[in-house]
């Protein structure tokens, strides 16, 4: 009779694999090494888990953490890689009638803590209206700026719009 396999990781488990593994990486030392490379083997499952818990609700030293691992794991600065927690996992209902661009993002700023900027080139007046129930900053900010022909990109604590 063949050997059973074992179960394919779930994507129920892989939370609490990345749990475990932040417990060895607090062990410190080889330990934790051993469980970067996990983290890094598990790839875009663990980075989702660790940008939830890069989120204001969870403890400073949970958040912390989460932004040094991430930096590491993404290959950026502790700036950059919290700034892009918060645009992919910060979840909400967005509202905004008729809203020239630059109040919109300010309103949004206010509503996330992610600071924006615009790049000379976009008009801050360019008027905009969306409505969307319990989605993500980074789908909020797709919406809006790709039919228009702009993009975003994140540099340290901030998101320029270009």
């Amino acid at each position: 009779m063949p050997a059973e396999e074992p179960p394919a990781e779930t994507e129920a488990s892989v939370p609490r694999s990345v749990e475990n593994l932040l417990v060895d990486y607090d062990e410190g030392g080889r330990l934790r090494e051993e469980a970067l490379a996990s983290l890094k083997d598990l790839g875009t499952e663990a980075i989702g888990v660790l940008q939830g818990q890069v989120l204001p609700e969870n403890g400073i030293h949970r958040r912390l953490r989460a932004i040094a691992i991430l930096a590491k794991l993404e290959g950026c600065s502790e700036d950059s890689a919290e700034t892009k927690a918060l645009v992919m996992k910060t979840v909400r209902s967005w509202s905004f009638e008729d809203l020239p661009l630059g109040e919109l993002l300010s309103e949004v700023q206010k509503l996330s803590g992610v600071a924006f900027h615009l790049d000379e080139s976009v008009n801050p007046d360019l008027s905009l209206r969306i409505k969307l129930a319990d989605a993500s900053l980074n789908i909020l900010l797709a919406l809006l700026l790709q039919p228009r022909g702009m993009k975003y990109i994140i540099r340290g604590k901030e998101v320029w719009i270009y």
